[in-house]
């Protein structure tokens, strides 16, 4: 009986999810939740790791190592905290920089599959600003491969990772481009379900954080129905008090 409950709340749930997909997907709703999220990624954990590199020619994980090593040739036994880790991609990329690497994901499914990579000494479920928010001047790089996209606004972020990072620390992420550098909005959710951000919005939200751009450049993170999907890449630095 127990067993025949807890597969029909398991069910309800899993109904509830494709519900919620479905009507973000369909454009209700202005902003992505992070139930979205969550639910979009606890959906897709099993064979993420397929669609998005055999599919979709991810490839921000990569394009983010070649920019870190640009801007810190000699980085070495750094703390690294992977944001929006999903199953580890970032990480396989990134360990062998690290003294102590970290991830955080909001899928719990997505974790999972990152902690069965055996990678990061310390993983957790939760939002990316608050995971910088918990250790102040903690880590000496930030790792973000196509995640802001699932974020409009992006004052917060680099308000928190400019918190979290030593002086002089660096964070390195990806966002899909706002083609139009003259559209009214800086950002924009797209059919999608992506946010496309402007090259000027990012420049000057990190600006305001206190951070110094040491590298941005375009870039194609991945591709979307074979076509690659315009990207952003760039790796600012904390300034020294």
């Amino acid at each position: 009986m127990l067993r025949h409950a807890r597969g029909l709340a398991e069910g309800d749930e899993a109904a509830a999810i494709e519900r919620l997909i479905a009507a973000l997907e369909a454009g209700e709703g202005a902003d992505l939740s992070a139930a979205y999220v969550r639910a979009l990624f606890d959906r897709y954990a099993d064979r993420f790791d397929q669609d998005l590199v055999g599919k979709l020619g991810y490839a921000a994980p990569d394009l983010l190592r070649s920019a870190v090593d640009r801007v810190m040739p000699a980085a070495a036994a750094l703390r690294i905290l992977d944001l929006g880790c999903g199953t580890g991609l970032a990480g396989v990329t990134f360990k062998p920089l690290a003294a102590h690497l970290a991830g955080v994901d909001l899928s719990p499914r997505m974790v999972e599959k990152a902690r069965q990579r055996m990678l990061y000494e310390e993983l957790s479920v939760g939002d990316v600003v608050e995971a910088m928010e918990r250790t102040p001047s903690g880590w000496d790089l930030l790792v973000a491969a196509d995640v802001l996209v699932y974020i409009g606004d992006l004052a917060a972020v680099f308000a928190a990772a400019a918190r979290a990072l030593v002086p002089g620390g660096h964070f390195a992420a990806t966002v899909e481009r706002l083609a139009d550098e003259a559209a009214v909005d800086p950002f924009v959710l797209g059919a999608t379900r992506r946010y496309a951000h402007a090259e000027g919005y990012v420049r000057e939200t990190a600006g305001m954080a206190g951070f110094t751009i040491r590298l941005m450049e375009p870039c194609t993170p991945r591709r979307e129905k074979g076509v690659p999907v315009p990207g952003l890449l760039f790796v600012v630095e904390r300034a020294a008090p």
